[in-house]
């Protein structure tokens, strides 16, 4: 029978332990050893972060009880009760504990000194503080880079800053700052939800410095934050706790996932991503030189016309200019915009946004680039000569400005309806949430509300905008298709892994009706020597949460099923594969064990992972491998300088063992997964009677590109014969080249 969840959550919210019982008795007989991932991912359970989870905690009690029901019924029966016993109150006592420690966070909170100022002041002081550690960081970052020769890409994210909690790295410092002025921001709109629907008068000190407790709730904020996101991995992911020992022969309550392997993997495609968009800004720059060079003298020009001191200070920028250094930056988005593998150009034209649909996806990214020119102007002139010992100072930073002045100025320069222009705003406006479910991210919305008429504007959150993760936010916000991606995307695989001589490749996949009565269709398949490659390809959005890699997970573990009974399908229904195939098959299917079983993704979190007998890879991995597997290596200074390259193929051509080997780790993330080390994190204990929780984390504890240089140097003969291979090749494919020259000129 199917389980019915609505029943079992109002028999718990209405106390009837009888009725909640019988329904998780039948759960637990269909799904004996993960019953509570359905309880869990269903919502019966009031969750232990929300404001209202004290209210709801007779429910907990109601699922306790009812919960001992069941396990005298399974004692009747002579059925396994001792683990559905410990299944289920381990999660309730993960629930309760996790509740407990937000619950000593909100009290530690709310009596910090800080809440003696008024709740508009500590919003500002928080802005304040979000942009000085931006201009702090990059002054740092320049002190670093000064006399270097090159450009070390992974140097800003390797942990080795001691965070009193492990070490952590420069980037997740910045990225841990944002989160934290996130956390609190929610809650002052939470708390201050009157006062902030009233006129706001200017503060006149909103300095963050030198202020009572402003460190003590930074911390506290930080500690929400890792309590969001252990609380996810639990729901989502399906982590559990050990009771082990720390140190000092404490007791900690520590979480670690079902697969170790998995989390170090995902730990790789993170730090994989981190490096690929400083490359990608870097190779930006380099295509963008011409736009690069027009931006400063308008930024500087811009600047100088700002009088800080002036609260309409953007009615005073030029018109002209401000239009023509937005749509430099609107050229630069344009690399990033197309980041987006395969949308087509007439998908931003078919689409729309809005409450009624009347946003163009033109009007968003001229937004933007709007945007970037008011926080690059600004903060241009409020950082120059800046004075961090003049408390006064620190309220030009982040700027409180009138939203009509920011949605005349952009609807006259843009031909666009000022309706719309406020619209945007509100769009990329941090603000408090009239819905549980309205987004609400600081990483993608720049602008802070204060007040109904006004909004902070935080240049440092505008530099670091992703446009690419903010396009697919606004997908999901307002239920915008990208399915079509799927079929350009295995059109692309297709069409790439065809130009290999050593893959012979049936053009569009194949389709037959199989031996069970459905249609079985194979995005990719080929023959390689004298093995089968299969490949399902999935495109898919990129995942920046626990909760969204679990649901990405879904579509992949699916394609892992698909291809498992396609492989079915090649051994029962062979001769319907052969009439149905435009490539020379041999007469006999092929042994199971040569059969290349492959999901193949757009994205990078799943990479190099195994499930049931199938390797899980990216696009880029992937093509690497047979399309172009010369690896490369660049010192990138005043001038990029190409410093050694090697072959993947030992040979002069791929082999299918070599190809499977080199999918347990490809070259893109095998030395960032060798340079990780496993991190444990504690939460703060804020009051002794609390629970010590602990849980798994990774951490990049050396630079990948020194591991590199040292295996490049010990394995010397082998990599000596890998770059003969690849002078040889070279010196074929120019003969090659020349031969069909000299054809032509005949």
């Amino acid at each position: 029978m199917s389980i019915d969840y609505i029943t079992l959550k109002k028999a718990i919210a209405k106390g009837d332990n009888t009725q909640a019982a019988d329904i998780i008795y039948e759960l637990c007989l269909q799904h004996e050893h993960n019953f509570m991932k359905s309880i869990l991912l269903n919502d019966i359970l009031p969750e232990p972060l929300q404001r209202d989870f004290e209210k709801k905690f007779n429910q907990l009690k109601t699922f306790i009880s009812a919960g001992e029901l069941v396990r005298q019924k399974l004692d009747e029966e002579g059925r396994d009760d001792i683990t559905f016993t410990i299944e289920y109150m381990a999660y309730v006592k993960a629930i309760t504990d996790i509740f407990l420690h937000n619950k000593s966070n909100t009290k530690e909170l709310e009596d910090t000194e800080l809440f003696n100022l008024p709740i508009p002041t500590i919003i500002n002081m928080l802005c304040v503080f979000l942009e000085n550690q931006q201009r702090l960081s990059t002054i740092n970052q320049m002190g670093q880079l000064k006399g270097k020769k090159y450009v070390d890409l992974f140097a800003r994210n390797v942990a080795d800053l001691d965070s009193g909690n492990g070490f952590i790295s420069h980037e997740s410092n910045l990225e841990a700052g944002i989160e934290t002025v996130n956390v609190l921001l929610s809650y002052l709109f939470f708390k201050g939800k009157k006062v902030l629907e009233q006129d706001i008068e200017y503060s006149k000190d909103v300095s963050p410095y030198e202020v009572p407790s402003i460190e003590k709730m930074s911390l506290l904020a930080l500690h929400r934050t890792m309590l969001e996101h252990l609380w996810e991995l639990v729901k989502y992911r399906g982590w559990k706790y050990s009771v082990k020992k720390d140190m000092n022969q404490n007791e900690v309550m520590y979480f670690e996932p079902l697969d170790e392997e998995y989390l170090k993997l995902e730990a790789a495609a993170m730090q994989r991503y981190a490096y690929k968009e400083q490359l990608d800004f870097i190779e930006k720059e380099g295509m963008l030189n011409s736009v690069v060079k027009k931006m400063g003298p308008l930024e500087n020009h811009l600047a100088a016309l700002i009088d800080l001191s002036d609260p309409k200070w953007i009615l005073r920028l030029d018109s002209k200019m401000l239009k023509e250094f937005a749509d430099l930056y609107d050229e630069n988005n344009r690399v990033a915009i197309n980041s987006l593998e395969f949308i087509s150009s007439d998908f931003w034209f078919k689409n729309t946004l809005g409450v009624n649909k009347n946003i163009s996806f033109e009007n968003y990214f001229s937004f933007i680039s709007y945007l970037q020119v008011l926080g690059a102007v600004y903060s241009e002139k409020s950082h120059k000569n800046f004075d961090d010992f003049n408390r006064d100072g620190y309220k030009y930073l982040a700027p409180r400005i009138e939203k009509h002045l920011i949605a005349l100025r952009f609807s006259v320069l843009f031909n666009v309806d000022q309706e719309i222009a406020i619209e945007l705003i509100d769009m990329l406006t941090f603000q408090p949430k009239t819905n549980k479910d309205d987004f609400s991210d600081l990483f993608s919305q720049p602008l802070v509300y204060m007040g109904k008429s006004d909004v902070i504007l935080i240049p440092a959150l505008i530099k670091q905008l992703n446009l690419p993760r903010m396009i697919e936010q606004q997908f999901g916000v307002w239920g915008i298709s990208d399915a079509y991606k799927g079929k350009v995307f295995e059109s692309y695989i297709n069409m790439a892994l065809s130009f290999n001589p050593n893959l012979q490749v049936n053009p569009g996949g194949l389709k037959i009706d199989a031996f069970d009565g459905r249609p079985a269709e194979f995005d990719f398949f080929a023959t390689f020597g004298e093995e089968i490659l299969l490949i399902e390809l999935k495109c898919l959005r990129r995942p920046y949460s626990p909760k969204e890699i679990f649901q990405r997970e879904h579509e992949v573990f699916y394609g892992v099923e698909q291809v498992n009974r396609r492989a079915e399908v090649l051994q029962r229904d062979w001769d319907k594969i052969r009439k149905a195939a435009t490539i020379d098959l041999p007469i006999h299917p092929p042994n199971p064990a040569k059969v290349i079983k492959v999901v193949c993704l757009n994205i990078f979190n799943f990479t190099a992972k195994v499930k049931d007998d199938v390797i899980i890879t990216d696009a880029s991995a992937l093509t690497k491998y047979f399309v172009n597997p010369i690896v490369e290596k660049f010192e990138v200074g005043k001038q990029t300088k190409k410093v050694d390259e090697f072959s993947l193929w030992n040979r002069e051509y791929p082999t299918p063992q070599e190809f499977k080997q080199y999918l347990q780790k490809p070259i893109a993330i095998r030395d960032i997964y060798d340079s990780l080390e496993l991190t444990p994190r504690l939460l703060m204990l804020i009051e002794d009677k609390n629970q010590r929780i602990g849980f798994h984390d990774f951490s990049l504890t050396r630079n990948p590109f020194d591991l590199m240089n040292l295996k490049n140097k010990a394995i010397g003969r082998d990599n000596g014969r890998q770059k003969l291979v690849h002078q040889k090749r070279k010196k074929k494919m120019r003969r090659q080249k020349q031969s069909r020259k000299n054809n032509r000129g005949k």
